[in-house]
């Protein structure tokens, strides 16, 4: 019989805070970025659609580590964990 143990410890600590920064890239159908009141999109129809205001929630974020940890920032707490994004800011 044999066995074997790691002398390394576990030294993660989940209560350490950090900063991460997610960046969102706006593009629609191709066009590249999106610029208010000047990027115009062009539908099947021939109709032309130009943006002058830009907004979309981002929620249940959650980060993989690389050994597949997953931790979820609020998950379902929107109160919490979900952003509004304005293209205006």
């Amino acid at each position: 019989l044999t066995s074997c143990s790691s002398s390394e410890e576990d030294t993660t600590d989940l209560t350490t805070s950090g900063k991460l920064q997610l960046k969102f890239e706006n593009g629609f159908n191709n066009l590249g970025d999106i610029v208010l009141n000047q990027t115009t999109q062009t539908s099947s129809q021939g109709q032309k659609h130009q943006f002058s205001a830009l907004k979309y929630m981002i929620s249940n974020i959650s980060l993989i580590d690389e050994n597949a940890n997953e931790f979820k920032y609020n998950e379902n707490n929107p109160d919490k964990g979900a952003f509004i994004i304005d293209q205006a800011d």
